[in-house]
């Protein structure tokens, strides 16, 4: 999963929002932030996908809506690098 991409739909004034990206940035993960307020088609793709509220994550074909740890934890353990999985440790943000 290390070369899936990750893209965030957000707004501004959601503290939920600010806390991933602070979550996504502390762990040193690239992503694509679309804020649906100024984003016409990321608005569009979020009630395409059944979803009303932000944050919501999407790696691959999973979703994750809100600031649900052990779910983005699970998802992105794929993302590190292989020598660190192999040795059991996380990486250090």
């Amino acid at each position: 999963m290390s070369d899936t991409p990750i893209t965030i739909f957000t707004q501004p004034g959601c503290p939920t929002c600010m806390q991933l990206k602070s979550f996504l940035k502390s762990r040193d993960i690239a992503y694509v932030e679309r804020d649906v307020t100024t984003d016409e088609a990321a608005y569009a793709e979020l009630h395409e996908r059944g979803y009303a509220a932000t944050p919501l994550t999407v790696i691959g074909d999973l979703e994750v809506l809100g600031m649900n740890r052990t779910k983005l934890e699970s998802a992105l353990g794929a993302s590190q690098p292989v020598e660190a999985r192999e040795q059991g440790r996380a990486i250090a943000p």
